[in-house]
């Protein structure tokens, strides 16, 4: 996870994406700088990516993040995505 978390920092991005997730459904906040699994967008876009930057927004009763993920090829890397 290590390699591939350095090889994504100097890689040409084949794919970017964007979009936001409500923290206390989803249940810890995300990182920058990280490799997170993505499931449920298809199977050319679910796997592991590249957290790019993160944003968090705190009001009252709500946790939110808006984030920026990207990944080096379109499919995924493995069959299954890593829990």
């Amino acid at each position: 996870m290590i390699g591939l978390a350095k090889a994504a920092k100097t890689a040409v991005r084949a794919v970017k994406m964007n979009g936001s997730l409500d923290v206390l459904a989803y249940g810890s906040l995300l990182q920058a700088k990280r490799l997170v699994s993505l499931r449920g967008a298809g199977h050319a876009f679910n796997g592991l990516h590249y957290v790019e930057s993160v944003t968090t927004t705190l009001s009252e009763g709500e946790l939110k993040q808006s984030f920026e993920l990207s990944r080096d090829g379109l499919l995924p890397i493995w069959n299954r995505v890593p829990a």
